[in-house]
């Protein structure tokens, strides 16, 4: 896993940019999406998020990892979620932000998968 020169959050992410917030232990990941809402000096402002998949609840207080795409590659943050206060029904924060590590360089997973490859010469008209 690179970095991107530990560039933190707050300095990586724009208003109204999708995250996926994962919680829990490797292998019992569960997955949530919400989109930034506003950017404070020391929070980002979230949508309420929505359950994707998984098994656990997203409960205030947890740390979760906030991954968001770009045009390149994948990255990560580390954040703890929390209630809005006064708690908003449809906005929390993300809290104790960390900085970006890159997941993936590209969008697409690569698969090293050899193969044997026939072709043959066309003549030219």
């Amino acid at each position: 896993m690179g970095s991107i020169q530990t560039i933190p959050a707050i300095q990586s992410i724009q208003v109204w940019e999708r995250l996926t917030l994962v919680a829990g232990d490797p292998g019992a990941e569960t997955y949530y999406s919400c989109r930034v809402a506003d950017i404070l000096p020391d929070r980002l402002v979230i949508s309420r998020p929505v359950y994707e998949r998984g098994r656990s609840l997203l409960a205030d207080n947890r740390l979760v990892d906030a991954v968001f795409t770009r045009a390149d590659s994948a990255y990560s943050f580390g954040a703890r979620i929390r209630e809005t206060e006064p708690k908003a029904e449809d906005q929390m924060w993300l809290l104790d932000l960390g900085t970006v590590h890159r997941l993936q360089r590209r969008r697409f997973v690569r698969i090293d998968k050899a193969d044997p490859v026939r072709f043959q010469a066309l003549s030219r008209p």
